[in-house]
């Protein structure tokens, strides 16, 4: 996962713990935070692992979040990997919860059996949980995911609106409100709505400035990075195909120029159409009676 998206759910976990977990029917009575990097014989590090005591079991477990813009074949074989070494580690049932932040829900298998071996985890698609839902947290951290959830077919601007309302609402203070502010503005790129969001944030009463945020610069300067690298793949490959098509065009003129007069046949030879060879031909004719002119 991108580093910004990474750094926005490790500064505003603890609320996104609780509100996924009671989700996914896990009720926590109390929770710490443990060493989320895993060794032993080779190094792993879980996206959040926090160790938890249950409000029903009044013992302690393990709970993992793992944040996934995507579906990925190897995700359950990396979940075992890491259910084995926090168990092997701390001894806790471990109980796993992949949240997917695509536009569209994940639908995968979310579980692993093999001869007495049996692996299960949760998955929550976020593009399934009404938007509401986040808005009624009162926590910044949870209503920033709003713009990721279900829009309940509300339009963009409503749903930016109501995001902002509530982040205005629940701010401690200007600083807090930019911070979280900027986190919207980096998550909403996975909706394609930074444009709308950015805009409605110039327009609010309070004045923020984004311009200067550590995280949107990141954000922006690798965006623009990639942009840049897709423009120039995007040249290249238009650079070769037309390329492809003067030379095309400089060998069907040099057939003609020799005095070859089946069109047909040029046609042929260059692998192109009757109609392209006859185009050319009238340029070459067009440019005779210029010269003889």
């Amino acid at each position: 996962m991108p580093n910004q998206f990474d750094r926005i759910f490790k500064e505003n976990i603890k609320p996104l713990f609780h509100f996924f977990a009671e989700r996914e029917g896990v009720k926590i009575e109390k929770s710490e935070e443990i060493k989320d990097k895993i060794q032993a014989t080779v190094e792993r590090e879980a996206d959040f692992v926090r160790k938890v005591v249950l409000a029903k079991k009044k013992k302690n477990s393990i709970l993992q979040l793992e944040f996934q813009l995507g579906p990925g074949r190897r995700l359950p074989h990396r979940l075992l990997l890491y259910r084995g070494m926090l168990y092997h580690e701390h001894d806790l049932e471990v109980k796993q919860i992949v949240i997917f932040l695509a536009s569209k829900p994940i639908k995968m298998k979310n579980f692993i059996q093999q001869e007495n071996l049996y692996l299960g985890f949760h998955i929550v698609n976020v593009c399934e949980i009404p938007y509401h839902e986040f808005l009624k947290t009162n926590a910044p951290e949870a209503i920033i995911m709003a713009i990721l959830a279900d829009t309940e077919n509300q339009s963009p601007d409503k749903i930016v609106d109501d995001v902002l309302t509530a982040l205005r609402e629940n701010a401690i203070d200007t600083i807090e409100l930019q911070k979280y502010l900027g986190q919207l503005q980096v998550l909403s790129n996975l909706r394609k709505l930074q444009s709308k969001v950015y805009q409605k944030i110039k327009a609010m009463p309070i004045k923020v400035d984004l311009s200067k945020d550590p995280m949107v610069l990141e954000f922006t300067e690798q965006a623009h990075e990639k942009g840049i690298e897709q423009g120039l793949e995007k040249g290249i490959e238009q650079g070769i195909e037309q390329g492809r098509e003067l030379a095309t065009i400089a060998f069907v003129r040099n057939m003609l120029n020799s005095g070859e007069s089946n069109i047909e046949r040029i046609a042929s030879i260059t692998n192109t159409s009757v109609d392209f060879v006859n185009r050319i031909k009238k340029e070459i004719d067009k440019e005779k009676k210029k010269g003889q002119k």
